[in-house]
């Protein structure tokens, strides 16, 4: 008797693309193979294929549906609203946003970290859309924010558009209506953008680096972490690594066993560089709103001052090992912690949760706006992005 063959489903395509968004979001575009998506759809790669020209495909096809996803959400809220409030038309772009964002909670990362892997002429196109689509923010806001400049409306849009999609960056469990609700309003208030409660203090223009390991070998870990900042992981080889610091290839591993070893190493690094920060800070400070205004602008500084490692950080994760991924996370979960326990004791109002879903939002500013000036070391502008995350982490 033969087998009858299986029916193939009308939306392959679409079940092949939402696995590849899923996995490339989870472990990263290099840490995942044609075959394996094959395999979570018990399909052949072959089949695969018959849908995608290439894994590359995939990618561009993952990252162009969430932007599409996300622009077209912002555009039509505001094309619907035309005419109304200013505020109306603000809280039906930031409903927007948050919708698209927990629709699409679990392939997030792949949108915010992994369009540096696009082709120039896709990744100029994704930008020039994103570039749109925040313009479409500010328009809207702009008529609530009398006599603030263009340029300081857009900077506030940023903020407000990554306030909306930071639920991607974590797994919080929360009420989805109850976390739109915090984010919402957290939002609203970088739109606003209210004082900060306690001004902001600069640096010392001489701020030095933060120690690296002692001798050799930490020389070796900021040279990998350059280079693997401006290349990625998986295209840069302890050769060019080696090179850049001045050894010979072979002389890497008196110093690290392996690329992963190097990666592992500078991951470890930025977390404990954040541990020692809330540390410092917990220690120095009691009074709670004090207090987490202290956190903010050491996040702040930190992040500026270690940005290509705190990015590194964020971005190559998904590269380690398992055991060492687990154990990192771990410490990122107790980072954040301190941080949501901060901002109960202002906010004691909030669970633990909410406060959670707060601290990432406010982590995701940081990085989104940094990056709109490549973490400029001007005081002004870091001064701006406390100002951000405080309205985030505050209430109104």
């Amino acid at each position: 008797m033969t087998q009858a063959r299986r029916k193939r489903p009308k939306d392959r395509r679409e079940q092949i693309a939402r696995v590849a968004a899923e996995d490339f979001s989870r472990r990263g575009y290099h840490g995942v193979g044609i075959e394996e998506i094959a395999a979570s759809l018990d399909i052949s790669g072959p089949a695969v294929y018959r849908h995608f020209p290439n894994k590359y495909a995939l990618l561009e096809h993952a990252i162009t549906s969430a932007s599409d996803a996300l622009c077209h959400a912002v555009d039509d809220a505001a094309e619907a609203t035309e005419g109304k409030a200013p505020q109306e038309r603000i809280d039906a772009i930031i409903d927007a946003a948050l919708r698209v964002s927990f629709e699409r909670r679990n392939t997030g990362g792949l949108f915010r970290w992994e369009q540096r892997l696009l082709e120039r002429e896709d990744r100029a196109r994704i930008r020039a859309q994103l570039t749109a689509m925040i313009g479409t923010v500010s328009d809207a806001a702009q008529p609530a924010l009398p006599g603030v400049e263009r340029a300081e409306i857009d900077l506030r849009s940023v903020a407000l558009i990554s306030v909306t999609g930071s639920v991607t960056a974590h797994r919080t469990v929360l009420a989805q209506k109850r976390a739109e609700a915090v984010l919402a309003a957290a939002a609203r208030r970088t739109l606003a953008l209210p004082a900060p409660p306690v001004p902001y203090t600069a640096p010392p223009e001489t701020v030095p680096e933060p120690a690296p390991d002692a001798g050799r070998q930490g020389q070796v870990l900021d040279t990998a972490i350059e280079q693997i900042f401006e290349h990625g992981f998986h295209n840069v080889s302890m050769g060019q690594i080696g090179r850049a610091a001045g050894i010979v290839p072979s002389g890497m591993y008196r110093y690290f066993p392996s690329k992963a070893g190097i990666l592992v190493s500078a991951l470890d690094r930025a977390g404990e560089a954040t541990v020692r920060m809330i540390d410092e800070v917990v220690g120095a400070v009691a009074e709670p709103r004090a207090r987490l205004a202290a956190l903010a602008e050491a996040y702040v500084q930190m992040s500026f001052r270690t940005s290509k490692m705190m990015s590194v950080y964020f971005r190559e994760i998904g590269n380690v090992p398992d055991a060492d991924r687990s154990r990192l996370a771990a410490v990122q979960r107790a980072n954040i912690a301190a941080f949501a326990d901060a901002v109960v004791g202002v906010r004691p109002d909030l669970s633990a949760a909410e406060a959670t879903f707060l601290v990432h939002a406010a982590f995701a500013v940081v990085f989104d706006v940094g990056r709109t000036r490549r973490f400029d070391q001007d005081p002004e502008f870091q001064a701006e992005v406390y100002a951000l995350v405080c309205a985030v982490l505050f209430p109104a």
